[in-house]
């Protein structure tokens, strides 16, 4: 599919190129590690799905390493408030921290597990989209630029 499509050169609604195309642009909601529904059901989490151990997608030692150090860090935004006390959650949410970070850059630079926290989990749970504006401190090059 080219990057840039006239209107009038859209594929035919039912087609197989507009399947494809509807594909593409398919979002999921799921959860960052494999987990039991309030069923009882097993649902697969986004490492599974999208970096499966054994595949070429799956973290190397070093990164599921690197994962483990940073979600350990009580500075770390993903379980900031779960983890103020150990406990049973807290494992938990640093078992999802560390998938989300296991597979975050695995799919062509265009991100794996986008795990999400606070106001923007909220926001993408509820069928919105979390887009972080060009003026940010995500990095110190945005953060002077928007300085």
């Amino acid at each position: 599919v080219p990057a840039l499509v006239h209107p009038d050169e859209l594929p035919e609604q039912g087609s197989e190129d507009s399947s494809y195309l509807k594909a593409m642009k398919q979002r999921w909601i799921m959860p960052c590690a494999a987990s039991e529904s309030v069923g009882g059901h097993a649902v697969l989490g986004c490492r599974e799905t999208f970096c499966p151990a054994g595949s070429s997608f799956e973290a190397t030692a070093a990164k599921k390493e690197g994962c483990q150090r940073w979600c350990q860090r009580t500075e770390a935004l993903f379980c900031e408030t779960v983890c103020e006390e150990e406990g049973p959650e807290c494992e938990e949410c640093r078992r999802h921290c560390e998938a989300a970070c296991q597979c975050e850059d695995k799919l062509d630079g265009d991100g794996g597990c986008q795990a999400l926290a606070q106001d923007a989990a909220l926001c993408v749970e509820q069928g919105g989209r979390w887009i972080p504006r060009n003026q940010n401190f995500d990095t110190v090059g945005n953060a002077f630029m928007t300085l």
